[in-house]
């Protein structure tokens, strides 16, 4: 019984620490994505919190930086299933804009987010032609 209550505070005390993760220390790593998330989720409930609206800004812009520079990377590659990967990163940052018009204080500081809806569209038919054309070779 006493192993099982200390295997329950363990449990706790992981999920504790991994809930305690803050969308600062994730742009420290370099995850843009998910500090854009939990800055977002974290203005939900505290709309003043300043470093949230700091990370936000900052995390937003290296997010689409990324995604943007790996689409232009993946277009100049001889990849077969390039599309696929370029399709990831529009569908990602349409997931990013989407996310900042959830929340009116992000939208305040994220103007206007662009959506790839149209690029979106046409990575899905340029990704099942290259998977088309790769059954054909087969």
């Amino acid at each position: 019984m006493k192993t099982i209550l200390k295997l329950k505070y363990f449990v706790f005390a992981a999920l504790l620490f991994a809930a305690c993760t803050t969308g600062k220390k994730a742009l420290e790593r370099g995850n843009y994505d998910v500090s854009v998330f939990k800055a977002i989720d974290r203005l939900k409930s505290a709309p003043n919190n300043e470093e949230a609206k700091y990370v936000l800004q900052v995390a937003y812009d290296l997010a689409i930086k990324e995604h943007l520079r790996g689409i232009e990377e993946s277009k100049l590659s001889n990849n077969d299933l390039k599309w696929e990967s370029i399709l990831a990163h529009y569908q990602k940052i349409n997931q990013l804009s989407d996310e900042v018009n959830s929340s009116p204080t992000a939208l305040k500081l994220i103007n206007n987010p662009k959506k790839y809806l149209t690029e979106v569209e046409d990575s899905k038919y340029n990704a099942a032609a290259g998977r088309y054309n790769l059954g054909i070779i087969v």
